[in-house]
């Protein structure tokens, strides 16, 4: 998005939220201020991003909307993750996850166990981290969410690869590039295809690590996702100096 398409967005909310505050309509405005802190939060703005998510989940408790709030929550502790804040990211996700339990949301506890479990992993626990990863598997096949399971298996072979079992590592990231397939996400078959690049590279299957990689490659530049095109270039640059020893 643009600067001149971000102004424009911001100017929506803000107008929508003018006008729900006239009609008194508590939801409405809390609606409004999420939809203000996720554009914030998008454009790394995330000083009033983390306003507006405050004054959203203060109108849901008001509105004594528990779902709400639990999205809130949730949103927040994305925030905290980005400042590298683990304490205050941790304390959201665990009570957006009390929250989506009170409000039987199956997809919402999900998604706050994957993201518990990322935040496991940064903080290189990785019992909790592979708890919370089966846990929000489990539930992302109650709820018959694809790109939910699909993400959790990606996260798996993460995990695996960081504790060396290359085996695990390969059959997580294979299981989750065919849910990805499924779910239509070029995104996460190229970070899938990224992952087995890395486990063959480890394992010194070079050739299947050079296709993986290739694979990504394209599939990257198919939605123009250049920070990850000049990781993966990176990766395949290394084959040249194995070459030449």
């Amino acid at each position: 998005m643009h600067r001149d398409q971000l102004e424009e967005a911001e100017k929506s909310f803000q107008d929508a939220l003018e006008l729900h505050k006239q009609a008194h309509f508590v939801l409405g405005q809390a609606t409004d201020l999420r939809n203000l802190g996720e554009l914030y939060m998008d454009h790394d703005q995330l000083e009033e991003a983390e306003k507006s998510l405050q004054d959203a989940l203060e109108l849901h408790k008001q509105a004594q909307s528990v779902l709400e709030q639990a999205n809130d929550l949730q949103n927040l502790g994305g925030l905290h993750m980005r400042r590298d804040q683990l304490e205050e990211a941790k304390k959201s996700f665990q009570d957006a996850l009390e929250l989506h339990k009170k409000a039987q949301d199956v997809l919402g506890q999900a998604n706050d166990l994957h993201d518990l479990g990322k935040l496991y992993m940064h903080q290189d626990q990785l019992e909790e981290a592979e708890k919370s990863f089966q846990d929000a598997l489990e539930l992302h096949k109650q709820a018959q969410n694809v790109l939910g399971q699909a993400n959790d298996l990606q996260n798996f072979g993460r995990l695996y690869m960081h504790q060396g079992q290359l085996e695990e590592a390969e059959k997580s990231f294979q299981d989750a590039l065919e849910l990805y397939k499924q779910a239509q996400s070029v995104l996460g078959q190229a970070n899938a295809h990224q992952g087995l690049g890395r486990v063959y590279m480890h394992s010194g299957n070079n050739n299947q690590a050079e296709n993986s990689l290739n694979t990504a490659l394209a599939l990257y530049k198919q939605i123009n996702r250049q920070t990850d095109e000049a990781s993966v270039l990176e990766l395949l640059s290394q084959f040249g100096v194995h070459d030449i020893n």
